[in-house]
């Protein structure tokens, strides 16, 4: 008798132990990820942050390697995707994409990183104002009181200049830098001599210098 009671709680003892795992086995609804971080020598890569994001509802859990270069994280969600990314000091940053992890399963994930072979720059400096006003040439009263000449004409003083062309025609078309004589300006003690109607090849106002 003592014999058959002994045995009968050794069963239900086997009976409530298998229903406690079966409990632990139904509530368990979440999964996890780990794996090793290693340097680009094969040794382990301490202190790199690896930040896992689940993209769906965007929530963020973040952990950092230990001395051994092993993270673990425990409590995500089932499915995905994740993004897996490793943030590094060190080494060239890495991420992985479109990571789904199963029920009551740790995903393995371990990356081997790759020197940051990457040079910085900086460049540092400060705004300078420039204003160009393209050629010119500035003639004085004592340029022009000595300038040799059959006329009056500006343009045997302003010819001097290597940009001018004096043409042979009878009103002695001037051209700058080889553009067309209506885009000459001209001013005599700031007061403008141009064409302003475009009429004359001379780029005068008039067929006379001025």
């Amino acid at each position: 008798m003592l014999a058959k009671v002994k045995l009968n709680r050794i069963a239900l003892a086997v009976a409530m132990s298998l229903g406690m795992a079966t409990t632990a086995m139904a509530n368990e609804t979440t999964s996890g990820i780990r794996g090793v971080i290693t340097n680009p020598m094969g040794a382990p890569a301490e202190d790199v942050t690896v930040v896992v994001t689940h993209l769906p509802s965007g929530s963020v859990k973040t952990v950092t390697t230990n001395e051994d270069g092993a993270y673990r994280l425990k409590g995500l969600r089932v499915g995905g995707p994740y993004r897996i990314f490793v943030d590094s000091d060190n080494y060239r940053d890495e991420s992985i994409e479109d990571v789904y992890l199963q029920l009551s399963d740790i995903e393995r994930i371990s990356v081997q990183l790759e020197d940051a072979d990457v040079e910085r720059i900086s460049v540092t400096g400060s705004a300078v104002a420039f204003t160009s006003a393209g050629s010119s040439s500035y003639f004085d009263a004592f340029a022009i009181k000595n300038q040799t000449g059959t006329s009056r004409d500006i343009k045997d003083i302003i010819r001097a200049n290597p940009l001018v062309n004096i043409g042979n025609s009878a009103d002695r078309t001037m051209s700058i830098a080889g553009a067309n004589p209506r885009f000459n300006s001209i001013t005599v003690d700031g007061i403008s001599q141009n064409d302003p109607f475009g009429l004359n090849y001379n780029g005068y106002p008039t067929n006379r210098s001025p």
